[in-house]
């Protein structure tokens, strides 16, 4: 198991960016299951943990690198949620909001926390 190990943070990653792309595509054809209807704010939610989870995993799979002191996962992660938010101007079945952008933006940072704070030795 151990000469596996290294392997496990990228595959993991792989598996959530995989599920979270699915997700995207989802929504861009309007075909989000009705019944997450019924958790308040799933939307924000989802946001805050999705790109939260996308952020902690490639920290991880690419072994918490950083430019100078600021991690490569939270740039490009960042980027992602801008970009993804932003595209959403061009579609006639999404709505840009900078609440959905914020929360985003926020799950990144409070996830980096969580692992600077309590994971990091």
């Amino acid at each position: 198991m151990k000469k596996y190990s290294k392997y496990l943070w990228p595959l993991v990653f792989a598996l959530f960016f995989l599920f979270c792309s699915t997700v995207i595509f989802l929504a861009y054809q309007k075909k989000i299951p009705g019944f997450l209807a019924i958790i308040p704010h799933y939307d924000y939610i989802g946001h805050f943990v999705l790109f939260g989870m996308l952020f902690y995993l490639l920290h991880r799979a690419i072994k918490r690198y950083s430019i100078k002191t600021i991690p490569l996962a939270l740039i490009l992660i960042g980027l992602f949620a801008i970009i993804e938010e932003s595209l959403q101007i061009f579609s006639p079945n999404r709505t840009f909001d900078l609440l959905d952008l914020f929360l985003s933006l926020a799950g990144i940072v409070f996830f980096y926390w969580i692992d600077k704070r309590f994971l990091t030795a």
